[in-house]
């Protein structure tokens, strides 16, 4: 076999002594069998991990409405306990690279200049 492939170095060819077309066309149908049992499994497994996401979305939309409301009543007794309660607009303001600029203040720059 070894002076069949010095002989034959067109690439990575080996040829076999009793090779024939039957023997080729096993192979090809072999791969093609292969080809489409992977394609099979394929697609098996995107429907079990669509089942499955399909089943957990709705859970993690309940855990998270939860996880809001819980967050609202924080923010409501935070600011109860702050005395903010009151405040008719707590978010008035301007953000100028990421530092809060308070109305009263952009009011008194406004006045003096």
């Amino acid at each position: 076999m070894s002076q069949q492939w010095r002989q034959n170095s067109q690439g990575f060819r080996i040829k076999f002594k009793n090779q024939s077309a039957l023997g080729n066309f096993i192979t090809i149908l072999a791969v093609l069998a292969g080809a489409a049992l992977l394609l099979v499994v394929g697609v098996w497994i995107f429907f079990i991990l669509l089942t499955i996401g399909v089943l957990l979305l709705p859970w993690l939309w309940w855990k998270k409405r939860k996880l809001i409301q819980r967050m609202r009543a924080q923010a409501e007794a935070y600011q109860a306990a702050s005395g903010q309660q009151g405040e008719a607009n707590p978010g008035a303001g301007r953000v100028f690279e990421g530092e809060v600029i308070a109305t009263e203040v952009l009011e008194n720059n406004r006045k003096s200049e």
